[in-house]
């Protein structure tokens, strides 16, 4: 049996991870604890997840309508979906080297 789905906060200002869910098989009643949470927390952490690119792009269109980053063509066949890799030899500096979502576009911007 799963254990249920809890909310450990990681800092008293920002940032929970989000423990006892399968991102896979979400129901509705737990992503909207998770939608919730994203609004109290603004930032979560779903560890050791295994989850395929069109379950991670269905979860993603449950906030909203999926955008591709003008800067980077994505998964190949799904411009949605944009790797993010870092470790101790990444880029630290400003703008587009660290800069991985779209806040600074339009509302209402679709793909491309």
């Amino acid at each position: 049996m799963t254990p249920p789905l809890s909310i450990r906060p990681v800092t008293p200002v920002i940032g929970a991870e989000i423990l006892g869910v399968d991102l896979a098989r979400l129901t509705d009643a737990e992503f909207a604890v998770i939608r919730d949470a994203l609004m109290t927390h603004c930032v979560l952490f779903f560890r050791d997840q295994d989850i395929s690119i069109q379950s991670h792009k269905a979860f993603g269109a449950r906030f909203g309508a999926l955008v591709s980053h003008p800067n980077d063509p994505g998964v190949d066949g799904h411009p949605e979906v944009m790797p993010i890799h870092a470790d101790k030899n990444s880029v630290r500096a400003t703008g587009e080297q660290w800069h991985s979502d779209v806040s600074f576009r339009r509302r209402g911007r679709g793909i491309g």
